[in-house]
């Protein structure tokens, strides 16, 4: 009888591995699929009910899970909806706030965290995306026994492991619909400053002004391109009005406005109140 000359998969050898893993000494970490491990892992738990205007920029990685009530929050100018289970990524220097969608309060739980191994490029695909952190793996109520127990290694590589499933199953193509509306966000986001529009977005993608407009139709409902150039600049003169001493006209011209006017006129149709008002009110 002839020898078979298939090989055993690796996915195969690797679960194998795992459950050889899982049931030796308890402090033996995992071996998540993508090249990075997290470290100086903080938990907690809340309560909030923020205003929506309320932004946080922070150097960390922060992963968010609702665990009751209904939120929405706001990442880079973009404001995506959430439910219990359902969790987001606030990527290093993300703008972002978060507020209740009922009038009431919702909990959640959050894991900040930076790299210890690897890049953050490697969990690029869960940047700007509503997602299950854990569908039925265990991987969180295990990584919480372990950091409540003080078992800091066995917590991050758990965290790697949760956040390599959450890749392997968002997996998309470089040119896929849904990684270029990240990388036209991510652009808007970085060049916010200047006079930019649909024309000079679909240059810098080689694509047409229709495209762009497609693609942000098909992967954000009632945004458009232009309502999101205005919510970057506002998001960033927000965070100029908070923590710089800036004089108004030098804010204007940072946040591509032509006089100081046209930017106030903008900021108080965006916010309610005049940009030196909300200055006085937040500094």
């Amino acid at each position: 009888m002839p020898v078979s000359n298939n090989k055993i998969p690796f996915s195969t050898t690797l679960r194998k591995i795992r459950k050889i893993m899982r049931k030796a000494q308890e402090n033996v970490p995992y071996f998540p699929a993508v090249d990075f491990i997290p470290r100086d892992l903080k938990i907690w738990t809340g309560k909030d009910s923020d205003f929506f205007l309320r932004s946080f920029c922070h150097h960390r990685m922060i992963l968010k899970i609702i665990l009751a009530g209904n939120a929405s929050t706001n990442i880079d100018g973009v404001r995506y909806r959430l439910k219990p289970s359902d969790a987001v990524l606030y990527f290093p220097m993300q703008t972002h706030s978060t507020e209740t969608d009922d009038d009431g309060i919702f909990e959640y739980l959050a894991i900040t965290f930076v790299a210890g191994r690897g890049s953050y490029e490697a969990l690029d695909v869960l940047k700007n995306r509503v997602f299950d952190p854990d569908p039925g793996n265990d991987f969180l109520t295990e990584l919480l026994e372990a950091w409540i127990e003080n078992r800091q290694v066995r917590a991050e590589f758990l965290l790697a492991e949760l956040l390599s499933c959450a890749v392997s199953r968002f997996a998309v193509k470089a040119d896929s619909p849904d990684c270029e509306f990240g990388n036209m966000a991510e652009f808007i986001r970085k060049n916010c400053q200047g006079e930019l529009s649909v024309k000079k977005i679909a240059s810098e993608f080689d694509i047409s002004p229709q495209s762009v407009r497609r693609i942000f139709k098909r992967n954000i409902t009632g945004l458009t391109p232009a309502a999101l150039i205005r919510r970057q600049k506002m998001i960033l003169a927000e965070e100029l009005l908070r923590r710089t001493e800036f004089s108004l006209p030098e804010i204007a011209v940072q946040c591509g406005f032509a006089t100081a006017f046209s930017f106030s006129r903008a900021f108080r149709r965006t916010y309610g109140i005049p940009p030196a008002q909300y200055r006085k009110k937040h500094l």
